[in-house]
């Protein structure tokens, strides 16, 4: 019986060494991603608008006009 027990012990500490990971591991992830979304909203609009001047220069690069 006392090795059945024991097993039982360093099966339960495993299990609540396993779920402490994971939830250590989903914080970390959502930070990451809500520090992606932010990043993404913040620098969308400056995207969008080197996109719109690049169109409007008919260029792929959108200051090519300035180093002429």
């Amino acid at each position: 019986m006392t090795g059945r027990n024991e097993k039982l012990t360093v099966r339960i500490q495993i299990f609540e060494n396993l779920r402490a990971n994971s939830r250590a591991i989903w914080r970390k992830l959502s930070r990451i991603w809500a520090d992606q979304a932010i990043l993404q909203w913040a620098h969308g609009k400056p995207d969008s608008l080197l996109t719109t001047i690049a169109a409007k220069n008919g260029t792929c690069f959108p200051f090519a006009s300035l180093l002429k």
